[in-house]
């Protein structure tokens, strides 16, 4: 009902389900309601709290957008994760090292309504040196993309949504 809160200890178990997703919240009737979810790491349970993220944060066809990389990768490890929605997606990423020298380009297709999540060097083809960035253009369909990185020793992971920007 109206302000009425909801805490779900764990979201996976009403659906039956375990691993990696994403929930879609819509509301039966009225306005959207707001959610926060703590995000976290079964085994150490350290985790962060992600806000809701609305439809300005997808990115559409022709937008770019832009992830950094860790500044240490001793200490750190970055996942890069892509939400796609109805028509898939297809991703351009670019890494581009601290001096803004490019270094290396692929295209992604990824299908529709799907959560892809791997570490930086698998999803972009290519390892990340320090303190690169990752340039991201959607070429087709839409997409929330997102990065986290996650501590090597303690697990406490941060999350950074990709924002578009224009050039």
């Amino acid at each position: 009902g109206a302000h009425e809160t909801k805490n779900f200890p764990s979201l996976l178990p009403l659906f039956n389900a375990s691993g990696l997703g994403s929930v879609d919240v819509f509301p039966a009737v009225g306005p959207s309601p707001i959610a926060v979810v703590r995000i976290y790491e079964t085994g150490s349970g350290n985790g962060f709290f992600e806000e809701q993220l609305t439809s300005s944060a997808i990115l559409s066809s022709g937008q770019k957008a832009i992830l950094l990389g860790p500044s240490d990768l001793t200490q750190f490890r970055m996942n890069i994760g892509v939400r796609t929605f109805g028509g898939g997606a297809t991703i351009t990423t670019t890494v581009v090292h601290s001096n803004g020298e490019s270094a290396h380009s692929q295209s992604t297709s990824f299908p529709a309504d799907s959560i892809t999540q791997l570490n930086a060097e698998q999803m972009l083809g290519a390892p990340l040196s320090e303190s690169d960035s990752i340039l991201i253009e959607v070429t087709s369909g839409s997409a929330l993309v997102y990065g986290s990185i996650v501590n090597n020793a303690t697990q406490a992971s941060s999350m950074q949504i990709a924002r578009p920007f224009s050039e």
